[in-house]
């Protein structure tokens, strides 16, 4: 998929002080550790995020969690519904908390699942204004900050939802951290995380997205294992937060995956990300 002029520098910088004892805060991507991978041209695509934006100069106030309304989210702007999947006027995000997927459930109700629910929540998870008090007690800057909860986050999301063993297969471990022009979730939800923020100080509203789930079908199926199709489109409250909008060739999704189950869980084994 060709690259969007609208996406945002992988070394965005934001360079203002947040806050009087606030570090400066400048982008940047974690780096997943190194290990062989094999190429993989199929899964996650570059994902578009929107355009470079800089925080203005001046204090930013602290305190309070994410809040998000569900009329801000549009294809390239919104979801009837907040980016955890539940209905409401707004919600909130403490803390993050990675999910599992039960076994027994419906192929639709796994298709909502894991695009309304997990992916969205991994993708967005840290988003809050609190970065800027939590970097302060931490005596650390925001960008390093980010850097780790986007990796902790990443990492507890995949131990959750993927098979043992996940980061010695490379289309797993390219969902996770990105392998050469793919974007994993781990990058995808730094650059949203990084800015939030800016977004927040100009509009009120901090830059978010989401996934709405569209369709599924069942590949195939075996004791223990299915293979589904999900299709799904990608959202984000551009309009809202005032930040360009996805690119619209990265909007409409299909994921093939396969679930084997363990217990009371299902679990991925494979999965491919491809446009529609």
């Amino acid at each position: 998929m060709p690259e969007s002029s609208n996406q945002f520098d992988h070394n965005l910088h934001i360079d203002t002080v947040i806050a009087p004892e606030a570090p400066t805060v400048s982008g940047g991507t974690p780096k997943a550790p190194e290990t062989p991978q094999k190429e993989n041209k199929n899964i996650l695509k570059k994902v578009v995020i929107g355009g470079t934006s800089v925080l203005a100069a001046g204090a930013l106030a602290v305190g309070g969690y994410l809040m998000l309304n569900p009329s801000n989210n549009e294809p390239g702007t919104a979801p009837e519904k907040t980016p955890d999947g539940t209905s409401g006027e707004t919600v909130t995000h403490p803390s993050f908390e990675a999910l599992k997927i039960p076994a027994g459930l419906s192929d639709e109700a796994v298709g909502k699942m894991i695009t309304e629910d997990i992916f969205t929540k991994w993708i967005n998870a840290g988003a809050s204004v609190d970065l800027v008090s939590e970097a302060v007690d931490k005596n650390v800057t925001v960008e390093d900050l980010i850097a780790t909860k986007a990796v902790e986050q990443a990492e507890a999301q995949a131990d959750a939802i993927f098979v043992e063993g996940w980061r010695d297969i490379p289309e797993l471990r390219a969902v996770v951290y990105g392998d050469g022009d793919l974007t994993g979730f781990m990058e995808v939800n730094t650059k949203i995380m990084t800015n939030f923020l800016p977004a927040w100080k100009e509009t009120g509203v901090g830059y978010t997205q989401s996934e709405r789930f569209e369709e599924v079908r069942l590949v195939s199926s075996a004791e223990g294992e299915r293979t589904l199709e999900i299709d799904y489109t990608n959202y984000d409250n551009s309009g809202a937060s005032g930040t360009p909008p996805l690119d619209a060739s990265d909007l409409a999704r299909t994921m093939r995956i396969t679930l084997v189950t363990t217990g009371d869980v299902e679990q991925i084994s494979s999965i491919d990300i491809f446009p529609r």
